[in-house]
């Protein structure tokens, strides 16, 4: 995924919160991958490096799923970061909900299994309310899982408008945000790159952490 209007790097955190923040959540997706059992792990690194046509499936419902994230999340800037923010953080999630259903179908490992129902459950809620916050106008269900998501309110809307298809604002203020998202999304891409390993348990973690990483970014 290109953003060819970048060209200054990610922005850096700007407080020790932010920070502490960050690393708290990225320790615990990444404390996701101990869930698979050492037996587990054993098995799969005597296995043939060759997939299994259920690992194949796997691994192509995931690959599936990250082009149309990226597809979806390649969004015109409107010189409004929070509409942009949700614009691409909704595919964003919307692509870690069908990974984990991936997981569900194929996958073994009961931990897990149990984290990719809570991934579903949790990114429904958080696009609902990401759309609730800025003010668009929500089914009945998702009206609901916008309610389950603590501190959500109706929001008034975006701050800015959207400029018209012939306009040419400047980026100059929204530059900094489209800059952190393009490095964060292409990070994310090249470390989902992985190796199948004959366990799609361990597949699934590798790819969802790195995934879960760029939603951190």
């Amino acid at each position: 995924m290109r953003f060819k209007w970048l060209d200054s790097k990610a922005p850096i955190l700007k407080s020790r919160k932010e920070l502490l923040t960050s690393l708290v959540a990225a320790a615990a997706i990444t404390a996701a991958a101990f869930a698979i059992g050492s037996a587990s792990l054993a098995s799969a690194q005597n296995l043939s490096r060759r997939p299994s046509a259920t690992e194949v499936a796997f691994l192509k419902e995931n690959d599936a799923a990250m082009t149309k994230m990226m597809n979806d999340m390649a969004v015109k800037p409107t010189i409004d970061v929070d509409h942009d923010f949700v614009a691409m953080m909704a595919p964003h999630h919307q692509g870690a909900i069908d990974m984990s259903e991936a997981e569900l179908r194929y996958g073994h490992n009961e931990q897990l299994i149990r984290i990719a129902q809570d991934i579903v459950v949790e990114e429904l809620q958080e696009i609902a309310a990401m759309r609730a916050a800025s003010g668009e106008k929500l089914t009945p269900t998702e009206a609901t899982l916008a309610a389950n998501f603590a501190g959500t309110a109706a929001g008034p809307g975006f701050s800015s408008p959207i400029p018209a298809d012939n306009v040419s604002p400047s980026l100059k203020t929204e530059r900094p945000f489209l800059a952190g998202n393009a490095a964060a999304m292409t990070k994310m891409m090249n470390d989902m790159t992985i190796k199948p390993t004959g366990n799609i348990d361990r597949d699934f973690v590798a790819m969802m952490v790195p995934h879960h990483q760029g939603h951190i970014a």
